[in-house]
């Protein structure tokens, strides 16, 4: 598996189904085989820059961010090589 999308704007209310646990699980369970990401999140969850730094952990690049309304955006990211 080269690309995965990923929607995380609407996860559940308990502190372990957080985006950014929710995101870390993805990451981790999928390791090095996720070669493109498509993610969908809201802004108030995961500001933009800290989701940069975030993928920049697992070795993922933005490589295309942008709104879809006023809360919700996404992003494409690519594995750096």
């Amino acid at each position: 598996m080269s690309e995965i999308e990923l929607d995380i704007r609407n996860v559940g209310s308990s502190c372990t189904q957080h985006p950014v646990i929710v995101l870390a699980n993805k990451l981790s369970e999928m390791g090095d085989k996720i070669k493109n990401l498509k993610l969908y999140f809201k802004s108030r969850d995961i500001p933009p820059p800290v989701l940069k730094l975030y993928l920049s952990r697992y070795g993922f690049e933005i490589v295309e961010l942008g709104y879809l309304n006023s809360d919700s955006m996404y992003a494409r990211a690519v594995k750096k090589v």
